[in-house]
């Protein structure tokens, strides 16, 4: 009998592997934005989170800047924002100011083409072979989304978190 089980186990797990890596966070952040609209209300956008912004489009939607801004100057007068070279890190938690895209609880943004890239992946990241999961969500912290992360584990993936 404990066989079976194994073997079912086994076969489940492997017809799971038939979708791809971003099929399976894609999964993953869909209970996140769940949990994140039902149960949480967007602690961490409206709260104030450290988001690693992954290129300057995604900055001046966040920001509200438009494309003319020049965002180097803008991080000299603006401490929240650091540049890395082409990466930039905006940093709400120096003011706790929620995002300028969150209208009560809900983002204004969720369902447009301008969403930022790091809006979309939030809180799961995936950066070659490794998967960095953000460890102030609530979704990550109770777990909401193990499932989905065992199958990457086995799928050979490097989980942490940032």
């Amino acid at each position: 009998m404990q066989v079976f089980l194994y073997i079912s186990l086994f076969f489940t797990l492997v017809g799971s592997l038939k979708l791809t890596i971003d099929e399976y966070l894609q999964s993953a952040r869909d209970k996140v934005s769940e949990y994140c609209r039902n149960e949480c209300n967007a602690l961490c956008c409206s709260n104030g989170a450290q988001v690693e912004i992954l290129n300057p489009n995604d900055v001046r939607i966040l920001l509200g800047l438009d494309k003319y801004t020049n965002l180097k100057d803008f991080a000299k007068k603006d401490a929240r924002l650091k540049v890395d070279g082409f990466w930039f890190r905006y940093n709400y938690t120096i003011t706790l100011n929620p995002c300028s895209n969150l209208d009560g609880g809900l983002c204004n943004i969720y369902n447009s083409p301008e969403k930022p890239n790091i809006c979309s992946e939030y809180p799961i990241i995936k950066e070659k072979q490794m998967i960095l999961l953000a460890s102030k969500c609530p979704a990550v912290r109770d777990l909401k989304i193990k499932d989905d992360l065992e199958l990457v584990n086995i799928m050979g993936y490097i989980i942490n978190t940032f």
